[in-house]
């Protein structure tokens, strides 16, 4: 059939095959088809085609049908639309539908359901934007109407029956999904999943470990949160010690570093016999105090046996003794030490203890001292007790806060 344009009027539906198998049906009231081409070579192509209410172009088996633009110049290329306003209240309606059945014996056959492939190539400066799926949604008058953007997900039998929901955007921008969130797209880096209402778990890779939380670079120029067993640990972004907890200072705009306890004893440890013996120790971790300003404060109470034994009570940080004092002899009475250390350098220290005693008659003794200690190594906290009985000098408690 030559190019040209003609125009006839079918008494009932008439139907045209192409050698590519594309089929044309149309029904009455004619359709005026305009520069109708066919060529040799099997493709079927139509300029001007304007189909009417009721006619419809069909695919034979094996063919395929292609909507292209006749010019790169216009807004629109190609596209598809209702002609008039939707207006059911009842059932479901499709505007486009695609479908089928991926049925694919043993192989390596891949299927893309929809497949939008465009090169972008411009040879000149460009400000503008491409997007390979952009869509919008005019909202007119919802009157109740949910309206999501995209969803997505598995069903039973079609999209309103038997649908489960994996991912969706409504309107408003607000975004949800079902399973886990990876961030790669190998499924092979940290995670993040809901596993109830109101809990976030983040996870590495295998589900069963985290390492750390950044709040900003990689680098010592940020704060992270370390999982450290069942404890949460504060490093630098890089992995390294540092950073601080503040908290308000009440309603004022000061804030102040947050104290935390390192360790409590009340486990009551009495000397024996004659002698020197070792009340409390702790142990206080290496590079517990790492940068200048760090410190600790060391509490510790006890009792002392109402009878004329001398007793003395020492309180040292490492190979410095921090306050030994003689304690009043025949009463009954209390005593306790509280000491602060701070680092000045990395192997230098400001430090002062106080001990007070209790009982009919009191005792106050105020010492200052500058230890020495290494701090990249663990720096021995501990109390003696020096007397005649056992028991004359009883520790009943030592606390070790760290001041950072």
């Amino acid at each position: 059939m030559a190019s040209g344009k003609f125009t006839f009027t079918p008494a009932s539906a008439t139907t045209f095959f192409t050698p590519s198998g594309v089929v044309l049906t149309i029904k009455s009231p004619y359709t005026t088809l305009a520069a109708t081409t066919f060529t040799t070579t099997g493709t079927g192509t139509y300029a001007g085609l304007t189909l009417t209410a009721g006619d419809f172009v069909g695919i034979a088996s094996g063919g395929r049908l292609f909507f292209e633009a006749i010019s790169a110049s216009g807004s629109v290329l190609a596209g598809f639309g209702q002609p008039s306003n939707i207006t059911s209240t009842s059932g479901n309606t499709e505007a486009l539908q695609n479908g089928g059945t991926f049925a694919a014996a043993a192989g390596s056959g891949n299927f893309a359901a929809i497949s939008p492939r465009y090169t972008i190539n411009n040879p000149g400066a460009q400000t503008g934007t491409f997007g390979l799926i952009w869509g919008a949604v005019v909202e007119t008058a919802l009157n109740g109407m949910a309206v999501n953007l995209i969803d997505v997900g598995t069903t039973t039998s079609t999209i309103f029956s038997g649908y489960t929901s994996k991912f969706k955007v409504d309107n408003s921008g607000n975004t949800g999904f079902a399973g886990t969130l990876y961030f790669n797209t190998a499924y092979s880096t940290s995670s993040m999943s809901a596993p109830a209402n109101g809990i976030i778990r983040m996870a590495n890779a295998a589900g069963n470990n985290f390492t750390r939380l950044i709040f900003g670079s990689n680098d010592t120029g940020a704060p992270g949160l370390v999982k450290s067993g069942t404890d949460l640990l504060l490093q630098l972004g890089d992995g390294s010690d540092g950073g601080r907890f503040l908290l308000p200072m009440g309603t004022g705009t000061g804030e102040a570093p947050a104290i935390g306890t390192a360790n409590v004893n009340t486990t009551a440890v009495g000397n024996v016999g004659a002698g020197t013996d070792d009340l409390m120790t702790y142990s206080h971790p290496a590079n517990s105090l790492s940068a200048v300003g760090k410190g600790v404060r060391i509490t510790a109470w006890g009792t002392a046996a109402n009878n004329a034994n001398a007793k003395t009570v020492t309180l040292a940080y490492g190979a410095t003794t921090l306050v030994s004092t003689a304690l009043t002899i025949s009463q009954a009475g209390t005593w306790s030490i509280t000491a602060i250390v701070i680092a000045t350098g990395g192997s230098t220290q400001e430090a002062f203890a106080t001990l007070n005693q209790g009982g009919a008659a009191t005792l106050v003794d105020v010492e200052r001292t500058t230890p020495g200690e290494t701090l990249t190594g663990a720096v021995t906290i501990k109390c003696t007790g020096t007397a005649t009985t056992t028991n004359d000098i009883v520790q009943e408690g030592l606390v070790v806060e760290m001041l950072n």
